[in-house]
């Protein structure tokens, strides 16, 4: 039978980049031969190309608990894809972000898989939230996915809980203007001068400060012009505004939506996704803080996230997301780790939020869970 450390080992051990649709086919496999072994109902879905997995242990759409997860990962040289345990951590690609969550998913059904009735409980794995996750938890929640509370541990630090994150807006900024020689730039309109405008307008007006207090805007990519010696008569930017809540992220998009027309320049909306607030006492969340708290030995911290998961399209729907990890650290890097001792403890979390949360007939005890610990 495999350990909680052999599972873990064996998802690392796919390269799943999230444009190696094949690899992520084939963890998808495992996943579901795993699951299906074990007695739950599962359901494959596919999406412009990316493939995702709800498994549930009743015939729904609708568990009382669902644990989400992103199966792919960045890019990484093959010698990443292979879990390596040294000085009390492990490393490769995937151990933080995130496959130490499904190993710890799939470790729960096997431990619970001669009970699975008694629990009201889904699995959501997905492959494109690397990518955005718009044809993954997106998607399955738009075609009526739904819980009452997520965990989502994908996020955070040191067992830290995101108890709010900024949303997310990605905006193709265009110009356009009239091409003449660059020896008689008054014979043309520049288009890069008519956007630096724009954006230098909008930095002064909504982006006054660089900090995880503050509305924040970066310029990712820009392009305009063909030649140095030509007026360029379109440029485009690519913009990344992180709005701390609701009312601001209203309030950039409208203000901008102004400036576009002040200075002639036209905007496409890549992204929109919502800012992220839970309630702390929130029933699910408490259950869950206080599950943290026992596994851990000491309070856990709330903090506001400056990234962004797929915790957003939750949000949407005003679904408590529970976001966190155990410690680890250089997510994307080639020193991606995690702290063994986490990821056993992790284990422990789950194990006990379960039996909180999902191990109910009565919907009613749910929500008087907390008051009873």
């Amino acid at each position: 039978m495999n350990t909680l450390r052999d599972i873990f080992a064996d998802l690392v051990a796919f390269p799943t980049i999230s444009t190696d649709r094949a690899a992520n086919h084939d963890a998808l496999e495992y996943i579901d031969r795993f699951l299906s072994e074990r007695g739950l109902f599962v359901n494959r879905h596919e999406w412009k190309g990316h493939e995702s997995l709800v498994a549930t242990t009743h015939r729904t759409r609708n568990p009382r608990i669902m644990l989400g997860a992103h199966l792919d990962v960045v890019p990484a040289p093959p010698r990443l894809f292979k879990l390596e345990e040294r000085d009390g951590k492990f490393y490769g690609r995937g151990t933080c972000d995130m496959k130490f969550a499904i190993a710890a998913y799939l470790q729960l059904i096997d431990d619970i898989k001669d009970n699975l009735n008694q629990y009201d409980l889904g699995i959501m794995i997905t492959t494109d939230e690397e990518l955005g996750g718009r044809n993954g938890v997106r998607q399955l929640l738009h075609d009526g996915y739904r819980t009452e509370a997520c965990v989502l541990p994908d996020g955070g630090q040191d067992w830290a809980l995101e108890q709010s994150a900024k949303g997310v807006l990605w905006i193709a900024a265009t110009a356009t203007g009239a091409t003449a020689h660059g020896s008689r730039p008054w014979e043309g309109e520049n288009a890069i001068e008519k956007l630096m405008l724009f954006i230098q307008a909008a930095q002064r007006e909504l982006f006054t400060e660089q900090a995880s207090s503050a509305n924040t805007m970066n310029i990712g990519r820009i392009h305009g012009g063909e030649a140095p010696n030509q007026v360029a008569n379109v440029c485009t930017a690519d913009l990344d505004i992180r709005p701390l809540n609701r009312d601001e992220q209203s309030r950039i998009l409208g203000r901008l939506q102004e400036l576009s027309v002040e200075y002639d320049v036209s905007l496409e909306h890549i992204l929109n996704d919502s800012p992220i607030y839970i309630d702390l006492a929130d029933p699910y969340v408490m259950a869950y803080v206080q599950s943290v708290e026992k596994a851990i030995g000491r309070p856990v911290e709330s903090i506001q996230s400056n990234g962004g998961s797929d915790a957003r399209y939750f949000a949407e729907y005003d679904i408590p997301t529970l976001v966190g990890y155990p410690t680890g650290g250089g997510r994307h890097s080639d020193h991606e780790w995690l702290e063994v001792k986490g990821f056993y403890q992790f284990n422990d979390v789950l194990h006990d939020f379960v039996q909180r949360t999902a191990l109910v007939t009565d919907h009613s005890v749910a929500k008087s869970l907390t008051s009873t610990q």
